[in-house]
């Protein structure tokens, strides 16, 4: 079932990718925003990323992530913070000066697997 939703929401995600013309949009810098969770949870929300050849590297509020382009506006990511395993995609704006993240995350509650879904909306800082 988790493939299933992560499969899903990479398709849905994915599928507009082409809308996006500009070829030279970059991801790495570093951003600032806020985040809303399925949980209820929202906040400050932060990216500081490096790209060198279609793989990023970085730390999206202190959890390190890697990942690499998917198309010329999107990054597909991997993180884990204290025992939660994150799937990351991130959106590049056609002008490149916003990222929308969409999230889910994986985790053991009582025993039973749990996941919940979240998106921060980030703007570059520099």
């Amino acid at each position: 079932m988790a493939r299933l939703i992560s499969a899903t929401l990479a398709t849905l995600l994915l599928a507009g990718a082409g809308l996006t013309h500009a070829a030279d949009l970059r991801i790495s810098g570093k951003w600032s925003g806020t985040f809303t969770n399925a949980k209820g949870d929202s906040g400050e929300d932060s990216l500081v990323v490096k790209e060198a050849k279609g793989v990023i590297t970085g730390m999206w509020s202190g959890m390190a992530v890697t990942g690499s382009r998917m198309g010329e506006d999107i990054f597909l990511c991997k993180g884990v913070q204290d025992e939660r395993r994150y799937e990351v995609i991130f959106r590049l704006s056609a002008d490149g000066k916003e990222v929308t993240v969409n999230y889910r995350a994986a985790y053991k509650e009582n025993g039973e697997d749990r996941t919940y879904l979240g998106t921060s909306k980030l703007k570059l800082v520099k």
